[in-house]
């Protein structure tokens, strides 16, 4: 492009023949003469140069300096008098004047070579800075496509003989290229679509050739291969060759070690102003453009990889917590930030705690297992974690700690529970064991002195305290059995009618045996998630109902879906259970006062409480001595879209 030129001159025919000289060595002259004209002209032009005499009318030439200067510090100003003084030089020096001439003989010639130096470092200061000015903004951007947009931006504003532009990134494996950016014609992507022919693009050909390439296209080529326009869309030749001719620009863009794709100017106007000089700048621009884009790719690859490796550690069933040496959590999971939260947060003090204990159990050695209580805010039982902790080690030192967290909360509360079921065990099997004893000694002397007592009669009792024994060990085993069974058995969709149907026919059968009326009502579809330990369940509770109702009693059970839940009633005539004993009949070993004469061992409806609670259920008892007993069993119904067949009627 042109340097604009504005010379300031008072003297008519100085000026006619400075703009002469001027505008033959090239630039493009405007000339005022006085200097408010000039300060005029200057804000509506903005050129490149200003040239001034220094004795003119109107504005003083230093003040015109001293505006030009404020305005833009960039743009080129020199001074050109015939009455040039040592005090006037250093003053234009002072106000940063780039030039000082005398006019002198060959003044013209003088003149052009000092604007052709000034237009030539004020040209160089501008793309310094607006090189610096586009690596500062695109430095501060990661995304791709925010980046490109930003600097096409940044190319239209910055060159007014650049109409459109846009970015391609190419594949070297593939026989394509994707427009990833455009600006300046809002269509332009529309219309040549997402792919092009890199083979047949000014682009590819720049990127080919390692360095830029300028086409000036006319009418006539048209169907010119070289030009690559032969695939263009009819829409976009029609907007093209309404100029009679246009140029294009292509300009590499390359990485550190590849090339990655091409910037493509166009002027509609004139192919000359895509000049050497927009060439080069963009080579350089394009450079650093290559550098942003391979760390936005490296910083792109960095996140996909954090944020498969983040969905792998949320997928895992344990915490995983990454703390640094100086205890500043790193990174944790989701599961991590279920057991602890943030820190700061209402668990920071179990934070704190687990922090400290990391860092002391591996202050000389690389790895340790312990068990961690969190104590929540709310109260309530705490959480047991049972830890792993190892150090996490690179290049020779150590960057932290890597601890993975296992609620064990469950089984901790299982192994208490067992410890106190063994404990009551061994009371409630010394019982009888005490009593077979005393019943020996007693039968011993019985044989001894004959007459005291019958024989018969003591070992009839000794048979029925070791059959108690025997009962007792088969419930206690079968309750542990079943502990393990709830813990690691998986549940699946259940008809719970056709598990009723079927334990009400077998009720109905001994029931009869035992003189006893029985009603079954059960539902059809009734359908949970749980698995076979629900039928050993209900067949206790019903095994119940038989043994406590008397000869000429009735059992009842219901099963129904009441909203979102499956409710199943089971009701009998029997003795009861008195009001202040209900809540402890769930109790491992614990017998009602109403039981104490019949066999049993008092596990029974502890082990039913157990399958209903792992079955996210509930239980509840009412009863009045001899009025009878109601168990009521609320479990959560399954989703419709896990339920299969139509259950039988009985």
């Amino acid at each position: 492009m042109q340097t604009k030129v504005l010379l300031v001159e008072d003297e008519r025919i100085i000026a006619l023949s400075l703009r002469k000289a001027l505008s033959d060595a090239g630039f493009a002259v405007q000339v005022t003469h006085d200097g408010t004209a000039g300060w005029h002209a200057f804000q509506e032009t903005l050129p490149d140069v200003v040239v001034a005499d220094i004795r003119m009318p109107g504005l003083d030439c230093f003040d015109l300096l001293q505006r030009v200067k404020e305005t833009d510090p960039r743009i080129a100003f020199i001074l050109y008098t015939g009455f040039g003084d040592l005090a006037s030089a250093k003053r234009a020096i002072e106000l940063g004047a780039d030039g000082y001439l005398e006019k002198m003989i060959d003044p013209d010639l003088r003149l052009a070579d000092a604007v052709r130096r000034a237009a030539e470092k004020q040209r160089l200061v501008r793309d310094r800075a607006l090189i610096d000015l586009i690596a500062q903004d695109l430095s501060r951007r990661l995304r791709l496509d925010d980046m490109l947009e930003r600097f096409l931006q940044h190319i239209r504003s910055a060159f007014s003989q650049v109409d459109a532009a846009f970015i391609s990134l190419y594949r070297p494996e593939q026989s394509t290229s994707f427009i990833v950016a455009a600006d300046g014609m809002p269509y332009f992507q529309a219309l040549v679509g997402p792919q092009t022919q890199p083979s047949r693009s000014v682009g590819a050909q720049a990127l080919r050739q390692e360095k830029p390439v300028r086409l000036a296209v006319g009418q006539t080529d048209w169907n010119n291969p070289q030009y690559g326009l032969s695939d263009f869309p009819e829409q976009l030749l029609h907007l093209v060759r309404s100029h009679p001719s246009f140029g294009v620009l292509g300009v590499p863009i390359t990485a550190v070690d590849r090339p990655i794709g091409s910037l493509t100017v166009v002027n509609f106007e004139s192919p000359d102003l895509l000049d050497e000089h927009l060439a080069g700048l963009l080579t350089t621009l394009c450079r650093q453009v290559g550098l942003y884009l391979d760390n936005a790719r490296l910083f792109s690859d960095l996140q996909a990889q954090t944020g498969r490796l983040q969905a792998v550690l949320d997928g895992a069933a344990d915490g995983i917590l990454l703390v640094g040496q100086t205890g500043q959590r790193l990174m944790s999971n989701a599961r991590a930030k279920l057991y602890l939260g943030e820190p700061g947060g209402t668990n920071a003090p179990s934070w704190s705690q687990l922090e400290a204990v990391l860092l002391a159990g591996l202050a000389d050695q690389d790895e340790t297992r312990f068990s961690f209580a969190v104590n929540h805010a709310t109260g309530g039982t705490p959480m047991i974690l049972e830890v792993h902790a190892a150090r996490v080690w690179h290049d020779g030192t150590s960057i932290g700690v890597l601890a993975s967290l296992r609620d064990v909360t469950l089984l901790h509360h299982l192994d208490r529970r067992r410890t106190e079921l063994l404990s009551e065990a061994r009371h409630h099997i010394e019982t009888p064991l005490d009593a077979i004893s005393a019943f020996s000694v007693l039968l011993t002397g019985s044989l001894h002195n004959r007459g005291e007592r019958d024989p018969a009669e003591i070992l009839r009792m000794i048979n029925q305290q070791a059959q108690e024994v025997k009962s007792l060990i088969r419930q206690t085993l079968q309750y542990s059995q079943v502990k393990e069974e709830l813990l690691v058995r998986q549940q699946t969709a259940l008809n719970l009618s056709e598990l009723v149907i079927e334990l009400a026919r077998e009720t109905a059968i001994l029931a009869d045996q035992d003189c006893l009326s029985f009603d079954c009502q059960v539902e059809p579809e009734l359908w949970v998630l749980g698995n076979h330990t629900l039928k050993q369940a209900f067949r206790s509770l019903l095994e119940n109902a038989r043994k406590f109702t008397p000869v000429g009693g009735h059992i009842c059970c219901r099963a129904s879906q009441e909203g979102h839940q499956v409710v199943i009633d089971i009701q009998d005539t029997g003795r009861g259970i008195p009001q202040s004993e209900l809540p402890d009949v769930f109790k491992p070993y614990y017998r009602a006062s109403t039981a104490q004469d019949l066999p049993g061992t008092g596990l029974g409806l502890s082990i039913v409480r157990d399958i209903i609670d792992a079955h996210r259920g509930r239980i509840q008892v009412e009863s009045e001595p001899g009025q009878g007993t109601r168990f009521t069993v609320l479990l959560p119904a399954a989703p419709t879209s896990d339920r299969g067949s139509t259950p039988t009627t009985p």
